[in-house]
């Protein structure tokens, strides 16, 4: 079925547009036939591929097809067994068009969002090209992420052209972590929700950005004026040092 799939997107003359494969126990092959046709002239704007056992072989195969891939705005790879954060990196680094990335229930750990997170730094914050500045949504939900990965990802949210929806729920960042991801949402950020269910806070939920607009660094009066405005919210978050 992918096979045919792949076919008919590689064929250009069908209009497919969207292509939604979950629960279908595509695998690695399924993905790698999926990529064969994802390249340049591909008429595709979706695809989800949630729940397929697809690993890092067949996620680096899609990945490698969206470079040169110039419509697709949403891929969803959710609740797959991806550890590898490489991929979709060199991905958005290429990419033109992906407004939205779910890797939702994966495992790509502190490391991973660190790299997806310096990818999503203006080009010229790097001194050279690569800097993504398309994409809107990202989620990085239950990935084992660790406060080690917050400063990288309060850089992205500072700083990239496009974020303004980050999922990060069910990862262990606690309260060091939550500080320094809010702590990036000041001033001309783009960012309109960031979302921290079950990530050791004493309360969790989607946080009012708007709320910490004034801040103008990564320090401590973000926080501050977040718990000031919305309690109910974050509950008592301490002051980072």
């Amino acid at each position: 079925a992918t096979a045919a799939f792949a076919g008919a997107l590689m064929s250009g003359g069908v209009g497919l547009t969207r292509i939604n494969l979950d629960r279908c126990k595509i695998g690695d092959k399924g993905a790698a036939a999926l990529a064969a046709g994802l390249g340049a002239g591909c008429p595709l704007v979706e695809l989800r591929l949630g729940t397929n056992a697809i690993s890092d072989t067949g996620f680096g195969k899609v990945c490698a097809a969206l470079e040169g891939n110039t419509t697709l705005r949403v891929l969803d790879v959710e609740w797959n067994s991806i550890r590898d954060a490489e991929p979709i990196c060199r991905s958005l680094r290429a990419n033109t068009c992906l407004a939205s990335v779910s890797l939702k229930w994966n495992k790509v750990g502190a490391s991973g969002a660190s790299a997806i997170a310096k990818v999503l730094r203006p080009a010229n914050y790097w001194g050279k090209a690569g800097g993504n500045a398309t994409l809107e949504h990202l989620d990085i939900s239950y990935n084992e992420v660790t406060a080690g990965a917050c400063f990288d990802i309060a850089r992205a949210v500072q700083l990239s052209p496009s974020l303004s929806h980050l999922v990060l729920s069910g990862n262990p960042i606690g309260d060091e972590g939550a500080a320094k991801v809010l702590g990036g949402a000041h001033g001309g950020c783009k960012l309109e929700r960031v979302e921290m269910r079950a990530c050791g806070l004493p309360r969790s939920g989607p946080i009012p950005v708007d709320a910490v607009s004034d801040a103008s660094a990564i320090a401590a009066g973000n926080v501050a004026i977040l718990r000031h405005l919305s309690p109910s919210v974050l509950g008592t978050l301490p002051l980072p040092p």
